[in-house]
C-alpha cells in the first residue's frame, strides 16, 4: 500500500484527477448474480447527485491502491456490509475521506461471523437501518422503488409463498415459492405481492414484504432479524406453520420509511454541498 505522502506514477496521477470531483459508493456491487437485497441497496439507484459517483465493490477494497490515496467521501450502502467486518475496519483505519453509512445494520451470525456497525471520528453520517440504536433510523434505501407502489396495489392470489435466501432455503414444497439468487426486483417484488402472508428466510424478503402491506414470517440465521422497527414474528424452521395467526401489516412502514431516507439524503447534501434528488431506478 502506498503511504499518504507517496509520489504517484503519472498515470496513476491521471486516475486521481479522473476522480476529483467525485463520491465512491461502496456496495455489495457484484451480489447482483447472487443476492438480489444486497444488489438492490445503493442510494444512487434512487437518488441522482450533482457530483459523480463511481462505484465499488466492497470485496474489491483490497487492491484498490488508489482508492486508499483519494479523499473523496464514501457513501457505505446497505446489504450484507457488516459480514465483511474486517474490509470495512480496513476502510475506517485507512481511507482519509469522510465516510457516510446509509441504511447498514448489524448482521452477527451464530458461527461468530460478520458483527455490526463500526464507528470512528471519520464517520460523518451514520444511517442505520436497526431500529432502536443510538444512530439515525435510516432502512434500505430500496424502499424508494417506485416499483413498490405498482406491486403494492396488486391484490393477493395465494394465502401463502415462500422467498427463500438461497443460502438457507426453508424445506417446505406446498406453496408458490422463489429465492433471491439471480431475479430482478420486479419479479420478486411482484410475487411477494401475490401472497397474503409472506415466510421468507431472506432479510429483504420480509423488509419488501412489509412494504408491501403483507404478513411476514421470517426464518433468521443472523441478527440482522432482531432489527425491523415495524416487529416480524421469527419463527424456527421446523415450527412456522403453528404461527400463521401472529403476524400483521403494516401500512405506516412504507411511507416512514421514505421519510426516513429523504430526510437523511437531505443531511447528506447539507454535509457534502451537494444536490441528491429522487429517481425511478430501472427496472427489470
Amino acid at each position: 500500500m502506498l503511504s499518504h505522502g507517496s509520489v504517484f506514477p503519472a498515470h496513476l496521477q491521471r486516475l486521481d484527477r479522473l476522480f476529483r470531483p467525485s463520491l465512491l459508493s461502496v456496495y455489495r456491487l457484484e451480489a447482483n448474480r447472487e443476492n438480489l437485497g444486497d444488489a438492490s441497496c445503493c442510494p444512487f439507484d434512487y437518488f441522482s447527485s450533482s457530483k459523480r459517483v463511481f462505484r465499488k465493490d466492497i470485496l474489491a477494497l483490497s487492491n484498490a491502491r488508489l482508492f486508499w490515496h483519494s479523499r473523496n467521501p464514501v457513501i457505505l450502502g446497505g446489504g450484507g456490509i457488516f459480514y465483511f467486518t474486517t474490509l470495512v475496519q480496513r476502510l475506517l483505519s485507512n481511507y482519509r475521506g469522510p465516510l457516510i453509512y446509509w441504511g447498514i445494520g448489524q448482521n452477527l451470525h451464530a458461527d461468530g461471523s460478520g458483527g455490526g456497525p463500526l464507528l470512528n471520528d471519520r464517520v460523518k453520517l451514520a444511517g442505520i437501518r436497526d431500529w432502536g440504536t443510538d444512530q439515525e433510523w435510516v432502512p434500505c434505501v430500496s424502499c424508494m422503488s417506485p416499483l413498490i407502489d405498482e406491486c403494492r396495489g396488486l391484490a393477493p392470489v395465494h394465502e401463502l409463498v415462500i422467498y427463500d435466501h438461497k443460502d438457507f432455503p426453508i424445506p417446505q414444497r406446498a406453496h408458490p415459492r422463489i429465492s433471491n439468487g439471480s431475479r430482478s426486483l420486479r419479479e420478486v417484488l411482484t410475487f411477494l405481492a401475490s401472497g397474503e402472508t409472506i415466510v421468507t428466510s431472506s432479510y429483504h424478503g420480509a423488509y419488501w414484504g412489509q412494504l408491501l402491506g403483507r404478513k411476514v414470517i421470517a426464518i433468521p440465521f443472523s441478527s440482522k432479524f432482531e432489527g425491523f422497527r415495524f416487529p416480524i414474528v421469527r419463527a424456527q424452521i421446523e415450527s412456522w406453520e403453528q404461527r400463521l395467526k401472529e403476524p400483521q401489516a403494516y401500512p405506516e412502514a412504507l411511507p416512514l420509511s421514505r421519510e426516513a431516507n429523504l430526510n437523511f439524503a437531505e443531511k447528506v447534501s447539507n454535509l457534502l454541498n451537494i444536490s441528491l434528488t429522487p429517481i425511478s431506478p430501472a427496472s427489470g
